[in-house]
C-alpha cells in the first residue's frame, strides 16, 4: 500500500532537478512570425511565383483564399490573395527578400516570441513523467497485492495521458519553432503607389503620372460603361426617335 506515495514522492524530486539542468542548457526557441501586404500590376504571375518560391525554401502553404476577377455581368474586379505559408526558420530572411521581385511590398511586420521557458519546464516535466513511469512499472513488476496492483495502474494510465498531451505539446513547439508563420495579403493594382517623393521635382513628376493615369483610367472605364450598356442605350432610343418621327410628320401636316 506504501508504493504509491514513494513513486510520487520520487517524481516531485526529478522535476525540480529536471527544471534545474534544463534551465542551463536548453537553447533558445524562438517562434518567428511575418505579416505582409503586397501590391502587384500581374497578379497570376506573382501568385505563382511566390508558390514556387515557398517550395524552392522547403515550405508549405498552410491555407490560401483567393477573389477576383471577372463577374457574371462581365465586370472586372482587382484580385486578392491571403495566403499562409510555414517556411523554416532558417529561410525567413533570403524568403522575405526574394518576395520584393514579385512585386511591391506595401507592409511588412516581423516579430518572435521568445518560448524558451515554457518549452524547458515541458520537456523537464516529461523526463520527470517519464522516470516515474519507468518506476512504476518497476513496481507493478514486485507488488504482491492486489490493492497496490489496482493503484499502480491508476497511476500508469494518468501518467500515460500526461506523457501523450506534453509529448504532443512538444511536437506542436517544434513546429512553430522550425517554420516560421508568414501571412500575406496580395492585392492587384492597376498602378503601384509610388513611394512619396521630397524634392519639388519629383513631386511635380509624380503628380503629373498621376493625372495622366487618372484621365487613361477614365477614358477607359467610360468606353467599358458605353459597351457594356449599348443594348439599353438602343432599347431607350428606339422609343424616342419613333415620338421624335411622329412629331416631325404632325408639324409636316400642319
Amino acid at each position: 500500500d506504501n508504493l504509491l506515495p514513494q513513486a510520487e514522492a520520487g517524481e516531485s524530486g526529478a522535476v525540480a532537478n529536471t527544471l534545474a539542468s534544463a534551465a542551463g542548457q536548453e537553447t533558445v526557441k524562438l517562434i518567428w512570425r511575418a505579416d505582409l501586404s503586397m501590391e502587384t500590376l500581374e497578379f497570376d504571375k506573382a501568385l505563382s511565383q511566390i508558390n514556387a518560391l515557398i517550395q524552392e525554401k522547403k515550405g508549405f502553404v498552410e491555407s490560401s483564399s483567393a477573389s477576383g476577377g471577372s463577374d457574371a455581368q462581365g465586370n472586372y474586379i482587382n484580385k486578392s490573395a491571403y495566403l499562409t505559408a510555414r517556411i523554416p526558420a532558417n529561410q525567413l530572411d533570403s524568403f522575405l527578400s526574394e518576395l520584393n521581385g514579385f512585386g511591391s511590398i506595401t507592409s511588412q511586420n516581423l516579430s518572435s516570441e521568445n518560448i524558451s521557458l515554457q518549452y524547458a519546464d515541458t520537456k523537464a516535466r516529461k523526463e520527470a513523467l517519464q522516470t516515474e513511469y519507468d518506476k512504476l512499472i518497476d513496481l507493478m513488476a514486485k507488488a504482491e497485492n492486489i490493492d497496490a496492483v489496482i493503484a499502480l495502474e491508476a497511476r500508469l494510465s494518468e501518467v500515460r495521458l500526461q506523457l501523450d498531451s506534453l509529448s504532443s505539446q512538444l511536437r506542436t513547439y517544434d513546429n512553430l519553432v522550425d517554420y516560421a508563420t508568414v501571412e500575406m495579403n496580395i492585392m492587384e493594382v492597376n498602378k503601384l503607389n509610388t513611394v512619396s517623393a521630397v524634392g519639388i521635382g519629383e513631386r511635380i513628376q509624380n503628380g503629373f503620372s498621376d493625372t495622366l493615369f487618372g484621365i487613361k483610367t477614365f477614358f477607359e472605364n467610360s468606353i467599358v460603361f458605353l459597351v457594356v450598356n449599348l443594348p439599353i442605350f438602343i432599347l431607350i432610343a428606339i422609343p424616342v426617335l419613333v415620338v421624335l418621327f411622329l412629331l416631325r410628320k404632325r408639324r409636316q401636316k400642319k
